[in-house]
């Protein structure tokens, strides 16, 4: 991650992921992958040495510029599962683990917000 970002404020009001994502087969792959790996990610970004409140607010950036330029849903995830496997210099094998630290994201109310919903 680029260390001459500017962070940008964290949300920490969890807001479920059924008021963030109207379509129900995207709510439900992502509420499994949440359910099945959110607490190993935790742990990992705990255990490391990362700046954890810089990636989430790259993350957030990225997510928030995609959201206002109108870009679905399952479109940005696809987009911020491509821009961490290329930040991370990943093989394309690793595209579905991306997926996953995107829905860690999703879950930990970095990408997609409650208004999302409404449009």
């Amino acid at each position: 991650m680029d260390d001459s970002v500017q962070l940008v404020p964290l949300e920490y009001d969890a807001i479920h992921i059924d008021k963030k994502i109207p379509d129900f087969i995207l709510k439900n792959e992502i509420q499994i992958k949440v359910l099945q790996y959110y607490r190993y990610i935790e742990s990992i970004f705990s255990d490391s040495e990362t700046d954890f409140d810089l990636i989430a607010s790259e993350i957030k950036m990225s997510s928030m510029k995609l959201e206002k330029s109108g870009m679905s849903q399952p479109d940005i995830i696809e987009y911020l599962a491509e821009w961490i496997r290329n930040k991370t210099s990943l093989g394309t094998e690793s595209k579905t683990a991306c997926r996953i630290v995107v829905a860690f994201f999703i879950q930990n109310c970095e990408v997609f917000y409650k208004d999302e919903v409404s449009k």
